[in-house]
């Protein structure tokens, strides 16, 4: 005879209990991936628009980072706000979702005549492969109905400069 409900439901409660623990794991190695990611992001920015009248300004946001599924603590990471005139941008941290597992930044800008007004930027492994299997972490971005694209240098000039100058 096989094994009783209970004898399964534990068996299975059990093993459900390790995968979740094993994810969150993951997840918090994700944390500091993507607060990496984050850092090195705004840097790229600031050195692009070095030179140029716009006004670069970052601000501690708190972030929730979930430990387990009993316990978080939150972590302070950067906003980034862009100013040129009336205009701004600013890029907002989410954090991650640890339900999705969907790591994301908040563009939000002022300028009515480029919609939308809120884009978001997506962490993503690409190139994962047999020599690669760990791949390599980009911000992708979405814009309109289009697949979402790797962030490149040149997106986030036109993005700049589409915002500012339209």
């Amino acid at each position: 005879m096989g094994e009783s409900f209970q004898e399964r439901f534990n068996r299975k409660y059990k093993e459900r209990a390790e995968r979740t623990k094993v994810e969150y794991a993951q997840r918090n190695r994700l944390f500091d991936v993507y607060n990496e990611m984050v850092h090195s992001l705004f840097d790229l920015i600031e050195r692009k628009v070095e030179g140029t009248p716009i006004t670069v300004e970052r601000s501690p946001v708190q972030i929730e980072r979930r430990l387990s599924i009993f316990e978080s603590k939150k972590e302070e990471l950067p906003a980034l706000k862009l100013k040129l005139q009336e205009y701004e941008i600013s890029l907002i941290p989410e954090g991650i979702n640890y339900q999705t597992g969907a790591a994301s930044l908040r563009l939000e800008h002022n300028n009515p005549r480029e919609q939308p007004q809120t884009l978001y930027l997506h962490l993503r492994v690409i190139n994962e492969s047999e020599d690669n299997p760990e791949g390599e972490m980009v911000w992708m971005i979405k814009i309109g109905f289009r697949n979402f694209s790797v962030l490149s240098e040149e997106i986030l000039e036109k993005l700049i400069e589409s915002i500012f100058l339209s």
